[in-house]
């Protein structure tokens, strides 16, 4: 892929990045409901390879900044379509037209600490991992979206492939989507504003500057959930992400429907 390492070149566009980062972190009003459209959101969590867990990485699991949809026409293929949608509310689509959706990628912020030999320095690393769904997760996440509803993909937990796994983790959805998103994502543009050789990037080890990079990955599928219950707890967080927003009423009559379906399936 494009955004990988090519020929050990590994970016340096860190003051663009980390404007970037700064300016995601930023509070965002959430958009009011508006007549007729609809909400779509998932719930993510990407799992870090068992190497890095402990070792670099302050925390064994990572959460996304950004998620990519995709509007899927009539009749069409979820896992072919050119047209990719860009999460407004970190992993939320607001005020969109009913219609079917599904998840395709995500945008995962990433920060670790590497010890430097010999001294007591450590290189700081931070960038973001871009998460390309495999055709299977894609599928899982389509869901139809009705006018003035809350609609739910599921909860996933993603898993980096292993370094052995990662030439058989990549599908056809995912190149197809990476090609799609290149020009979208503003990280990958910041990917290619400079580039260093490998004779700086050590030089920049020695003296424990951090860098940036933007690591593509195939994702794999760790668990899948769209059950009622997942639900319930996806709509109660959803709740509190979007009190005073005038969502409430509709994803609370959603909560209150898919409470008395778990039900009567206890009780019958």
């Amino acid at each position: 892929m494009r955004a990988c390492v090519n020929k050990m070149r590994i970016s340096a566009a860190a003051v663009l990045v980390a404007g970037l980062m700064l300016s995601a972190c930023a509070t965002v009003p959430l958009q009011p409901p508006e007549q007729g459209k609809a909400t779509v959101g998932i719930d993510l969590t990407f799992q870090t390879r068992n190497e890095m867990r402990g070792l670099f990485l302050k925390l064994d699991h990572l959460y996304p900044e950004s998620i990519y949809f995709v509007k899927v026409e009539e009749g069409g293929d979820p896992l072919t379509q050119e047209n990719v949608l860009v999460a407004n509310s970190t992993s939320y689509l607001i005020n969109v037209e009913p219609g079917q959706y599904a998840a395709v990628a995500a945008l995962v912020p990433f920060e670790y600490e590497v010890p430097v030999s010999g001294t007591d320095k450590k290189l700081i690393m931070y960038g973001y991992h871009m998460i390309y769904f495999p055709a299977e997760m894609i599928r899982k996440t389509l869901v139809s979206v009705e006018p003035d509803s809350f609609a739910f993909m599921g909860i996933y937990w993603v898993k980096e492939p292993e370094y052995e796994d990662m030439p058989g983790a990549v599908d056809n959805a995912m190149r197809h989507y990476h090609k799609v998103l290149y020009d979208l994502v503003p990280v990958f543009k910041a990917y290619e504003k400079r580039e260093v050789d490998l004779a700086e990037l050590v030089e920049q080890v020695k003296n424990a500057k951090g860098y940036m990079m933007t690591l593509p990955y195939g994702g794999v599928i760790d668990t899948a959930d769209r059950s009622a219950k997942a639900e319930v707890k996806f709509l109660k967080k959803a709740l509190r992400r979007f009190k005073d927003s005038g969502w409430e009423p509709i994803i609370q009559m959603r909560l209150n429907m898919i409470k008395k379906i778990i039900t009567c399936r206890i009780f019958y």
